[in-house]
């Protein structure tokens, strides 16, 4: 399921907390993300994340995804670009 909103608020809680990934546009305020901060599954101190998302949408039409599992040493993912075979 997919669900879509404007507003991380106007989504019902129950869905909000049991939602696998939350993707962040830019603009949101520090109360906001206090709260949201304090909805994920993490022991993240609220002054550290509000930190990594200003710098992970500094740029525009930047978002920060969160994904909401929890990993031990997951490593870092790289897109290698693959050509088609034929070409």
């Amino acid at each position: 399921m997919i669900y879509i909103s404007q507003s991380y608020f106007g989504i019902p809680k129950t869905i909000r907390i049991n939602s696998q990934y939350v993707v962040l546009g830019r603009n949101l305020t520090q109360r906001d993300l206090a709260i949201i901060c304090r909805d994920l599954p993490s022991d993240m101190p609220v002054r550290e994340f509000i930190d990594l998302y200003k710098r992970i949408t500094s740029k525009k039409m930047s978002t920060m995804m969160i994904e909401r599992k929890i990993y031990q040493n997951k490593l870092n993912v790289i897109s290698l670009l693959v050509p088609c075979i034929g070409q």
